[in-house]
């Protein structure tokens, strides 16, 4: 969602205004396709029966696909089959459970599934579930046709050792779209996406004699005041945080007051790049144009342009 407002003083024929005229902008995050949104891999107390897993994806769709997870503790081995499992635990499809529902308006699904085992493990987002509680190396296309699509995957370790298991069970799999959380001393109590631009953020919850600490997807520590709400009290269901360091920002021209209460002047006619907005994955690009003229130059019109297809519009 993009929201545009132009805002200031009358001007008179010959372009007599106050230049404290400004444009707003707000933009709303993107979605696209599916994403693991939320999850607690361990979170303080007690083991529970179940846990809840929030999804985001297109708003007012169903939705049918697959939660898993494949160990990563433990070394990797060469072997495969019986000898591995023998071995370690890694690499093995511990757990898997379909998942339905239907995407709220603001893109949102919470699904609960049975409990989760502790970390070091990598959950995965398909289409289909595995056929059962294989090892990853032991048939490796074969667990692939099985789940189908795979939409999203995070890494989640308790050890600097674990976490350098994640990229390994990433490279089996073929690098299916995902991330590996950095090892921030300790296992995370949750994990969200910002609301924005669905960056990683993890929680370590130290319980309430304690306040808990941020981190980000690198496993460095962030400030919780810097997002809005407050990111460690988990989300599900409804909009996640925020983090403000991460909104996007007005570049370019001077007629601009940004969210930020930023504010920009150039009294100069001609064409001028207002804002750009971009996100890597998915792709997005877009631009703001303004047109500016008469004595004190007063915007004459406004261009948006999206150049994420293949041809602009």
């Amino acid at each position: 969602l993009l929201a545009l407002g132009v805002s200031g003083e009358k001007c008179d024929e010959s372009n007599e205004c106050d230049i404290s005229s400004h444009l707003h902008l707000a933009t709303k995050g993107i979605k696209s396709s599916y994403l693991i949104s939320e999850f607690q891999p361990n979170p303080t107390g007690l083991q529970e029966d179940s846990h809840k897993i929030e999804l985001s994806g297109p708003p007012n769709t169903a939705f049918q696909g697959c939660i898993w997870c494949v160990e990563a503790d433990g070394s990797p081995t060469e072997g495969a089959g019986a000898v591995a499992a023998s071995a370690t635990s890694y690499g093995k499809v511990d757990r898997f459970n379909p998942v339905s529902g239907t995407f709220d308006a603001n893109g949102v699904l919470t699904v609960t599934i049975p409990e989760l085992e502790n970390p070091s493990f990598t959950m995965f987002l398909s289409q289909s579930c595995p056929t059962g509680n294989v090892n990853i190396k032991d048939d490796t296309a074969a667990l692939l046709a099985a789940v189908q699509t795979i939409y999203d995957s995070i890494g989640v370790p308790d050890s600097v050792a674990d976490a350098q298991n994640l990229p390994r069970i990433r490279t089996t799999l073929n690098n299916p779209p995902g991330t590996d959380l950095g090892y921030m001393g300790t296992e995370p109590k949750l994990v969200f996406r910002d609301a924005t631009d669905g960056a990683l953020y993890q929680v370590d919850d130290q319980g309430k004699a304690s306040p808990s600490f941020i981190f980000d997807t690198h496993g460095n520590q962030v400030a919780s005041s810097q997002f809005d709400p407050d990111p460690r009290k988990t989300t599900f269901g409804v909009v996640n945080p925020t983090r403000f360091a991460d909104m996007a920002v007005v570049v370019g021209d001077p007629h601009i007051q940004n969210l930020g209460g930023g504010h920009y002047m150039l009294l100069k006619e001609g064409s001028f790049s207002v804002w750009h907005f971009s996100l890597p994955q998915p792709h997005v690009e877009w631009q703001i144009f303004a047109h500016y003229s008469g004595h004190q130059s007063f915007t004459k019109g406004l261009l948006l342009v999206d150049t994420s297809g293949s041809e602009p519009s």
